[in-house]
């Protein structure tokens, strides 16, 4: 079996592929190492390419709840923000009914 890096399920989310991000995740990808070094995630992505129906997936995964809040390093934005900054109500909606933070 091939080893499948953490950023693989990023690429996926930049590109929009819920059925890939669905599939890894049912086959138990470790979703608590889908990070970069500076705190950017799948949550963020799917907040800056507005993808509600990917964010949802992601967040089903209990370890997942821990990205809701986590702010990206260099720019020090939550998924939350960057939904704002897009106009994703969709993505802001979800975020805050799975519990995001408003500071």
């Amino acid at each position: 079996m091939k080893i499948i890096e953490p950023e693989t399920i990023l690429q996926m989310v930049d590109m929009g592929y819920t059925a890939g991000v669905k599939h890894l995740i049912d086959a138990k990808f470790p979703m608590e190492k889908v990070t970069t070094p500076y705190g950017y995630n799948a949550l963020h992505a799917c907040a800056i390419h507005t993808f509600a129906d990917t964010a949802d997936v992601i967040l089903k995964v209990q370890c997942a709840q821990l990205y809701l809040d986590m702010p990206q390093m260099l720019a020090r934005f939550t998924p939350l923000h960057y939904a704002a900054q897009h106009g994703s109500y969709d993505m802001a909606k979800l975020l805050l009914e799975k519990g995001a933070t408003v500071d």
